[in-house]
This record gives C-alpha cells, structure tokens and sequence, in this order.
C-alpha cells in the first residue's frame, strides 16, 4: 500500500513538472550583436506622438528591435530557440514607419513598403525587402 502511495505521488508530480511553462525569455537573439546599443533602448519609451512622426530614420529606441528581427539565432539550443521569433520584434517596434520597414524587410515584401511614409526609408526598404 505504501509503495502504491508513493509511486500515485512520485507519477502526479512527474505530471505537474511536464505542464509548467518553460522560464526561458523571449529575448534570446544574439545579444552580442544587439546589445551595442544604448542602453536607453531598454529604457523608457515615446509616447504615441513622436512615435507617429516620420523622420527617415530607425529611431534609437527602435534600433534594438530592428536588430532583434533581422538576427535570428544562427545555431539554436533548444526547439523554443529555434522558432523565429522576428514579427514579434517588429511588433514591439514604436515608430510607424519603422514598423513597416521591419515587416517589409523580415518577410521579404517589398508591397509592405508603400506603408512607408519618409521618401529616404521607403528607398532603403525598397532594396533590403527584395
């Protein structure tokens, strides 16, 4: 009986263990390469105003995400890692135009540029989504 009890706790425990959600975070991509920037790019975001501005340029802040998108990882760990997670990273993109190029670039589609509305990234994303 007490050997049954035991091993009724040792198969629910086992079970319980299989259900918990893994702990790894989501920001995993090769951080050497994305982490030159400044560190303000982790720091405090704008708020919908500037965000909506187009200024022909990647802003700061964005540039990380940017990074993150276009740099999977090469050699992957585990079947997590080895999923590509680079629209999530556009998602996180604050900037519309920003946004647009990211997606257009990520998913080779050039049409997804036209979202674009700074004439000098609407180029550059022009050549890079080909």
């Amino acid at each position: 009986m007490r050997k049954l009890a035991c091993a009724g706790l040792a198969v629910l425990f086992l079970s319980l263990i299989s259900f918990l959600p893994t702990l790894e975070a989501v920001d995993v991509p090769d951080p050497k390469v994305c982490d030159t920037e400044t560190s303000d790019a982790r720091a405090k975001r704008p708020g919908e105003s500037v965000a909506a501005k187009s200024s022909g340029k990647i802003s700061v802040n964005d540039r990380r995400n940017l990074c993150l998108a276009l740099n999977p990882i090469k050699d992957p760990v585990n079947r997590f890692m080895h999923k590509d997670h680079s629209t999530y990273y556009c998602t996180l993109i604050v900037n519309r135009d920003s946004q647009s190029y990211c997606f257009a670039v990520v998913q080779a589609d050039p049409k997804k540029c036209n979202n674009i509305v700074s004439k000098e990234l609407e180029t550059d994303c022009l050549e890079k989504a080909k």
